[in-house]
């Protein structure tokens, strides 16, 4: 699990975060990212929140196509949430070459894996151009011993 929340922190960076320039010029100011680890009754939550552009739902729909992961007919009956989900497809990526912090061949099919694999889930909140939340929620029985 720590590799796949380090592996969310660089997408955060790298396909969050937008261009200094382009940060400015919406006046946007310091880009930020947040962790919140806090818990409920039988479950720990962990938040990572970017202030960047927000993920575009058309785009990774129309990503997904490109790529033979949907069909197009399949991609006009997806709803918002499940174009979000889209990003945890195996294969699925919006990157064609490595960057700083991301790329690198490990995909958020991984981390969804991971977490699946301990009973988890991963909810997004997306505010396009202002930014994006993940929650990752874990059962406390997978944590504490």
């Amino acid at each position: 699990l720590d590799s796949s929340i380090v592996h969310m922190l660089r997408n955060s960076v790298d396909h969050g975060i937008e261009r200094t320039s382009v940060r400015d010029a919406l006046g946007k100011g310091q880009p930020e990212i947040s962790l919140l680890l806090y818990k409920d009754d039988s479950h720990y939550h962990l938040s990572i929140t970017d202030n960047g552009a927000g993920l575009d739902s058309q785009m990774l729909a129309d990503l997904a196509v490109k790529k033979g992961l949907i069909s197009p007919e399949e991609a006009s009956l997806l709803s918002e949430d499940e174009k979000l989900r889209l990003i945890f497809r195996h294969g699925f990526s919006s990157r064609s070459s490595v960057g700083y912090f991301s790329g690198r061949g490990v995909g958020m099919d991984v981390v969804k894996t991971s977490i699946d694999a301990i009973n988890g889930s991963i909810e997004i909140a997306n505010k396009p151009g202002e930014g994006v939340q993940f929650v990752i929620s874990i059962p406390q029985s997978k944590i504490e011993h």
